[in-house]
């Protein structure tokens, strides 16, 4: 009877110069900015800056950036839920509206289902970074029409082309 083997998944060759060069370039971009209908909470900067370095700059979209921006908000949410479960001071639970320790240590529970939902949709759970089984078709296609977009924009504002 023969050895059964194993297999691994093979990736995408990552140290290209290529693909060197390419992450050199995205990291010089700026980040993307929340968009202007969205505040964040001082709580929840820190946790906003770490989901944003998790994907290159060019792979947000504007349904992302919601997405991350609720992310962000329900991990501030969880921190200072589990802040208030381990102090288990009855008036601070009082003053943020639960009436026991059990009912603010429910809804942290809620609030990590939400969070491993919302992480779920962003495909930020067990990925590699650089996959391409993960790329969306779409969503470069999508990169692709802002950049035509940017070169014809670009191109209106030469003066030689409105000449003609």
């Amino acid at each position: 009877m023969a050895k059964p083997r194993s297999t691994t998944k093979r990736t995408a060759r990552t140290d290209s110069v290529a693909g060197a060069l390419a992450a050199n370039a995205n990291a010089l971009v700026q980040p993307p900015t929340l968009p202007a209908h969205l505040t964040l909470r001082v709580q929840d900067v820190p946790f906003w800056d770490a989901i944003l370095r998790a994907r290159a700059h060019d792979e947000w979209g504007q349904v992302e950036l919601v997405l991350a921006w609720q992310l962000a908000q329900i991990q501030g949410d969880i921190k200072t839920g589990r802040a208030l479960v381990e102090r288990g001071n009855r008036s601070e639970l009082e003053k943020a509206g639960f009436p026991s320790v059990r009912a603010a240590s429910s809804q942290v529970g809620t609030l990590i289902a939400q969070q491993l939902g919302l992480m779920r949709a962003l495909v930020m759970v067990g990925t590699v970074v650089g996959d391409p089984a993960l790329a969306v078709p779409r969503r470069a296609a999508e990169r692709e029409a802002e950049q035509a977009i940017k070169k014809i924009k670009g191109r209106a504002e030469d003066a030689s082309l409105l000449a003609l």
